[in-house]
């Protein structure tokens, strides 16, 4: 549908659209940039830098890290027994286990697939 606008108004409403197409433009730009929502706009310099280096350093963590199906085996191949939760934790996962024995006991595998204690 097509609306007729008075020629009188042709220019303000001309106007009018090129203010609403820059309003939409500028506001998906800002939100563009505050979309991770990690970094406060009032942060700049060396603190974004070092936000943004600590992101890669976790990136390359977290795609060189097993699965939590995969530290679930190796609990499981390790300990014996029945796996009841895995949760992740800083630098692997956290796997509760319930032992042949009938005892409850936490087993952390690291990241690199490695038990690292009991």
């Amino acid at each position: 549908m097509r609306t007729i606008i008075p020629s009188s108004l042709a220019p303000i409403s001309q106007a009018f659209k090129w203010l609403i197409l820059l309003c939409i433009v500028v506001s998906s730009v800002a939100m563009g940039q505050n979309s991770d929502n990690s970094t406060a706009p009032e942060q700049t310099g060396q603190s974004a830098n070092r936000n943004s280096s600590q992101k890669l350093k976790l990136q390359q963590e977290k795609s060189s890290a097993i699965s939590s199906r995969q530290a679930a085996v190796i609990a499981k191949q390790h300990a014996g027994g029945k796996v009841l939760r895995v949760r992740a934790s800083e630098g692997g996962h956290r796997i509760k286990m319930l032992l042949p024995s009938g005892k409850v006991t936490y087993i952390v595998v690291g990241n690199d697939g490695r038990i690292k204690h009991n």
